[in-house]
């Protein structure tokens, strides 16, 4: 049990399991909510290093970390125990050696002399002993950084150092100090409380000093702290030790700089501040992180508040969206992502979700299309304040028609013509019955009891489903009664990422069980091969020319996009629409998808109005012509075909197609045009990289790519 880094995630770690056999080394990510197995969190499995393939086993400085390097992967360990540095390693090469047909020993290294060299000469440099003796490194200790960043905490004869190792130069490993503090400053030290018994914990230290707020340290086990502290003791010398085992310090101690918002919690019912709630120190980074927009297009209302980090965020989320109530709710998590209503498939919304331990809540500028609103607001939330709010950048005066709140509510008034902020639907974890996860993980549905309580979430990148559905299971881990212990099945797969679609596929094919029903009761409904088979059948059915053997076609990558569509100017090109890109290993296509209609819910009585896929049009890699990519807009991505075959060409319409639901562009003669916008730069550079792989399968040589600015 120990940190991770991944080649990835080089700047972020995770908490993982490393299981050694004799064929491979297995990676599993431990997630945030419980197990079957007491004082073990449940575990996913994120990636696998065979044996085989291993092709060195690095050693870092102090034996605090190890790097494992196969062909294709990396995983570096934080084991921050010389011990537990060995034991692995030890077993790494066993198990080589042993699946060795020609018994060959491990490769196993360690880190240069001259990494440490040059860390020493920065340190010699920053205390001013530029050609007196060597520095000496008393204590070198890798502690758990703010934002999940490993940092390394290291104690000369006169400093105590913050130092920041980065692996994104793989061979290369660089330390870069970025705080250092004089022994001299240091007042005080307080343990803070360990969590014995648990396989992850950490042990936490707080350094109070002169003219600072003072240094937290979250140490991996008692060991690493006993040891640090004993050498922080013996270099502050004749100064009284002042290690201090008692109740853990409060967090916001001394921090708090403006009046704190209380809430009440429904057991105590005394009041508890904002900066209390969220003191921990890493909460707030990472709710800022997550309040990223991406890639995604938005009026300038959700920009400002895309805009929000930190306490701005967290006080936006009490003030405009939490529900009024006793208990104490807290916000999780935030992800920004298209939003489909089941009432409106043809719907998409742009919008920031917010998960709390008590709901989720979408937000957006633009409302859910008439249909949805005639319904009305169902009776328990009626009393919800965020049905009548709104958010429109920075807070305005309200109208003096309205008639506000003593808390701040605004009740209904006139509508107004600009566009403003509401939150449009508000989905309660107790309501929540059933989570279904779309293909490789590019989309997910939160199904409710009826169709205007079932939303999907179009995030179009597997990273962002995969944290939010990490999260929605540690809330609902909130609602287990105490004696709840059912086994959990692994079966969701996270991989390399340039290998994301071969592992989740390889991950699908060694699971039976598609359904998996958290300790609270929610289903999670995964992909299986029968929907993957009924979309390959569905592609070879569209394919032109002699059809071959569905079953031996195989769906190599599948992404979520947007394709332009022409205007009723021939000139111009109109709005976009989504599309879904397949491509398999000698053709591409486009297709239509029902997001929130399938697998069907409970609640339907008769089937969905549209199909599940629906393939517009498919075209072989060999006749690809040319790919064009724009440095200006990193994700427009243009596929030119040859157009070939037997084609009624309709000259009004100004393209080359036989069917007429999802017209091309025309280019030259016998061209037709594909303009797709991807999620991303990353997604369009996996796209091409693949086409290009495959076309060059097919002609011998590289596909022409065109570079327009």
């Amino acid at each position: 049990f120990a940190g991770c880094l991944s080649i990835e995630s080089s700047h972020s770690e995770f908490p993982a399991c490393f299981v050694v056999t004799n064929q491979a080394v297995h990676v599993l990510k431990a997630l945030e909510f419980p197990s079957a197995i007491a004082d073990v969190p449940m575990m996913q499995h994120f990636c696998s290093i065979p044996l085989a393939k291993l092709q060195q086993t690095v050693v870092g400085l102090f034996d605090q970390t190890v790097t494992l390097e196969g062909s294709d992967t990396r995983v570096t360990v934080i084991s921050g125990s010389s011990d537990k540095t060995k034991l692995l390693v030890k077993a790494v090469s066993e198990c080589y050696e042993e699946s060795s047909e020609q018994e060959e020993k491990a490769k196993v290294v360690r880190q240069d002399e001259e990494i440490l060299d040059r860390l020493t000469r920065t340190i010699s440099i920053t205390e001013n002993r530029e050609g007196k003796s060597a520095v000496e490194i008393n204590n070198f200790t890798v502690v758990q950084g703010t934002n999940q960043e490993p940092c390394i905490i290291i104690l000369t004869n006169k400093y105590l150092y913050i130092c920041k190792e980065d692996h994104s130069y793989w061979p290369v490993v660089r330390h870069t100090l970025s705080e250092s503090y004089k022994l001299s400053s240091i007042n005080d030290w307080k343990r803070g409380e360990s969590k014995s018994g648990l396989q992850f914990s950490t042990c936490s230290t707080k350094i109070q000093m002169q003219n600072t707020q003072g240094l937290d340290l979250k140490f991996r086990t008692e060991e690493q702290q006993d040891s640090f502290l004993g050498c922080l003791s013996q270099l502050v010398g004749d100064r009284e030790q002042k290690v201090r085992v008692d109740r853990p310090w409060d967090e916001a101690e001394g921090r708090i700089t403006t009046p704190a918002r209380e809430i009440r919690t429904a057991k105590s019912h005394k009041p508890v501040s904002i900066e209390v709630l969220y003191s921990a120190p890493d909460v707030l980074d990472r709710l800022s992180a997550c309040n990223d927009l991406r890639t995604l297009s938005v009026s300038e209302p959700l920009q400002q508040l895309a805009g929000l980090k930190g306490m701005a965020l967290v006080r936006y989320f009490h003030d405009s969206v939490a529900q009024i109530s006793t208990e104490s709710e807290e916000l999780k998590h935030v992800m920004w992502s298209a939003v489909i209503p089941h009432v409106d498939p043809k719907q998409e919304i742009v919008s920031c979700i917010m998960l709390s331990t008590k709901a989720v809540y979408f937000l957006s500028d633009k409302p859910v299309s008439k249909k949805v609103a005639t319904l009305g607001v169902p009776a328990h939330l009626r009393t919800h304040k965020r049905t009548t709010s709104d958010y429109s950048g920075l807070k305005e005066a309200h109208s003096p028609k309205t008639s506000p709140h003593s808390s701040g509510i605004v009740e209904p008034g006139t509508p107004s013509p600009r566009k403003v902020v509401r939150c449009f639907h508000t989905q309660h974890i107790t309501d929540l019955q059933q989570v279904s996860v779309g293909m490789f993980d590019q989309s997910f549905r939160l199904t409710g009891d009826s169709s205007e309580n079932t939303f999907a979430c179009i995030t179009r990148d597997f990273d962002l489903t995969h944290n939010f559905i990490e999260q929605l299971m540690g809330v609902l881990s909130l609602y287990l009664p105490s004696a709840s212990a059912t086994p959990t099945p692994d079966i969701m797969s996270s991989g390399s990422e340039s290998d994301i679609y071969k592992d989740y596929l390889k991950a699908r094919k060694s699971v039976d069980l598609f359904e998996y029903t958290h300790p609270s009761g929610i289903k999670f409904i995964y992909p299986n091969e029968e929907l993957v088979s009924d979309l390959t059948y569905l592609l070879v059915e569209k394919m032109p020319g002699s059809k071959p053997d569905y079953t031996e076609v195989t769906i190599l990558m599948y992404v979520l996009a947007y394709q332009m569509q022409r205007s009723d100017d021939v000139f111009t090109l109109g709005k976009s629409e989504p599309r879904s890109v397949v491509i398999t290993d000698m053709h591409i296509a486009l297709c239509i998808e029902d997001h929130v209609s399938y697998p069907l819910p409970d609640f339907v009585i008769s089937p969905p109005e549209h199909p599940h896929h629906e393939v517009l049009d498919i075209q072989t890699i060999e006749n690809l012509k040319r790919v064009v990519v724009s440095d200006e807009s990193p994700q427009d991505l243009t596929l030119v075909f040859h157009s070939e075959g037997d084609i009624v060409v309709d000259v009004a319409k100004e393209y080359f197609r036989a069917d007429d639901k999802s017209p091309g562009v025309a280019g030259e003669e016998n061209e037709l045009c594909w303009i797709l916008t991807m999620q991303s730069r990353k997604d369009r550079e996996r796209v091409v990289s693949l086409l290009m792989k495959q076309w060059s399968e097919v002609h011998g040589k590289g596909l022409p790519l065109v570079k327009t600015s």
